[in-house]
C-alpha cells in the first residue's frame, strides 16, 4: 500500500508536465471536477484558456490540486 499525496497548486508555473490526476475543490472542500491527463500542464491550460461555461464554473474561486506518480 502506498500513500497518495496531492499538491495544491498556487501558481500555474507549478503544474508539472507529467501524467497524473487533477481536481478542483470548492470552498467547502467538495470536489467539483476530477480529471486525468498524460500532460497535466497542457490539459489544465486548456481549462484555463477555455471560454466554455463548464470551464468558467470550474475555475471560479476553486482550488486546484494535482496527484502525480
Amino acid at each position: 500500500m502506498s500513500l497518495i499525496l496531492s499538491k495544491k497548486i498556487y501558481d500555474i508555473k507549478e503544474i508539472p508536465n507529467e501524467t497524473g490526476i487533477y481536481y478542483f475543490i470548492d470552498s467547502l472542500n467538495i470536489p467539483i471536477y476530477i480529471g486525468k491527463s498524460l500532460d497535466l500542464n497542457k490539459r489544465i491550460s486548456q481549462h484555463l484558456n477555455s471560454k466554455s461555461k463548464k470551464s468558467e464554473k470550474i475555475l471560479k474561486e476553486n482550488d486546484l490540486y494535482v496527484i502525480t506518480d
